[in-house]
């Protein structure tokens, strides 16, 4: 810490927290060992340009330490240079394979079946029709027909971006963290013993669970899931490769965008 603050001084600079001593808490905290210190925080040129200063304290933190948050003023120039963007922008992708379909089918179904109707009878008259009322009434059934998919898939098929979902995530993850999750909140509500059962749960269902987020995490670099080994095994290379690509693909590949949806938001395995 001395050759930090040598380091700060002989440079001009300030801690974030310089001027908000009512903040300062400690950052790095080992419960079970009882440790505690400051060892994370910002420093800049201009103690005044900090607005506020925060050490959050995270319902659920698998970490030992807690994040620091800052706010500054910030100046800057409308004639400055703006960097050229190197990416295409994120866009959220709709996620078939977390879809509720039954829902979504049924929900398309109630409201494109009105549209077949106006289609039977429009279909009668049609002939007699000018080339105007026939350009009205297809833009207005393919107009019914976006909106209701669109409105259909809002309604059941999750909207995220790519990678957004953990394959490797399973059940028991679910309940090893909602159980972990639960006792923590015990515990803090407790006055976060160090020791007695409560501490004892505490400690032990957060082991559990880093434990097994860590061992399956790992385990995405050197195994295949169910839905892989399935397409494999039933010889379908397109289905394949299309899962496989979804699931490992990082690069970052264009896409052309309509009202936040790319042309590669299909299904996905």
């Amino acid at each position: 810490m001395c050759c930090i603050n040598n380091f700060a001084n002989n440079h001009s600079l300030v801690r974030g927290d310089a001027n908000f001593p009512d903040k300062r808490r400690q950052t790095y905290v080992d419960e079970s060992l009882g440790h505690s210190s400051v060892i994370d925080y910002f420093i800049c040129d201009k103690g005044d340009d900090i607005v506020n200063y925060s050490v959050l304290d995270p319902e659920f933190n698998l970490s030992d330490h807690l994040p620091v948050v800052i706010r500054c003023k910030c100046v800057y120039s409308d004639g400055l240079p703006v960097a050229g963007a190197t990416h295409a922008p994120k866009v959220k992708q709709l996620r078939w394979d977390h879809a509720d379909l039954i829902l979504y089918y049924n929900t398309r179904m109630s409201l494109l079946y009105p549209l077949y109707n106006d289609l039977v009878q429009f279909e009668t008259v049609f002939r007699e029709s000018n080339n105007d009322v026939l350009r009205n009434f297809i833009d207005c059934c393919y107009n019914k027909i976006v909106e209701s998919l669109k409105y259909s898939a809002d309604l059941h098929v999750p909207l995220h971006y790519k990678n957004y979902y953990k394959f490797w995530w399973s059940k028991e993850l679910s309940s090893l963290k909602d159980k972990a999750t639960k006792f923590n909140k015990m515990w803090k509500e407790a006055g976060r013993p160090r020791s007695g059962l409560i501490a004892n749960l505490h400690y032990a269902d957060k082991r559990k669970y880093k434990n097994m987020l860590y061992s399956e995490r790992n385990a995405e670099r050197h195994c295949y899931t169910n839905d892989l080994h399935n397409a494999l095994m039933s010889k379908s290379g397109t289905k394949f490769w299309k899962c496989r690509k979804s699931k490992f693909n990082k690069g970052s590949g264009t896409s052309k965008f309509i009202d936040g949806l790319g042309k590669n938001s299909g299904n996905i395995c």
